[in-house]
């Protein structure tokens, strides 16, 4: 086994630990600040087993829109939105959160998923999203 899949399985240990801690702080105390933060760690982890995958095996289109939509999308607003929810006093703030977030989680996956993919064919090196992706996903 190569070095980046061992540190991308040891990557997904720790992201699946700090989802099953974060999970299991919304079931005892529930909060919409840190069901954002077990979304995003969720994402972390569903990219860093991808990444792995691709690694070990090759990449290839599940593989690389699993890590464009999980780490590039999905972990990034659901930690904007879980930080929010967690540091804003105000409810018109955080509403506006929930709304912003919600809104970029549907058009950018929309977006990210239906975009077809041109370039090069994988292999098993780190797939470039300028290299695959049309110019509307790029922005």
């Amino acid at each position: 086994m190569s070095v980046p899949v061992l540190i991308g399985f040891a990557g997904v240990m720790v992201a699946a630990a700090a989802t099953g801690m974060l999970a299991g702080r919304c079931v005892r105390q529930p909060a919409p600040g840190f069901a954002g933060l077990a979304i995003a760690a969720l994402a972390l982890t569903v990219a860093l087993a991808a990444q792995s995958l691709g690694f070990a095996s090759g990449f290839g289109p599940a593989t690389f829109r699993a890590v464009e939509l999980s780490a590039l999308l999905l972990a990034p607003l659901g930690l904007a939105w879980g930080l929010a929810e967690l540091t804003w006093p105000s409810d018109g703030a955080r509403f506006g959160a929930r709304l912003g977030a919600a809104a970029l989680t549907v058009v950018g996956g929309v977006i990210l998923a239906t975009d077809p993919l041109v370039g090069p064919p994988f292999s098993k090196a780190w797939p470039l999203p300028l290299a695959h992706d049309d110019p509307v996903a790029h922005y």
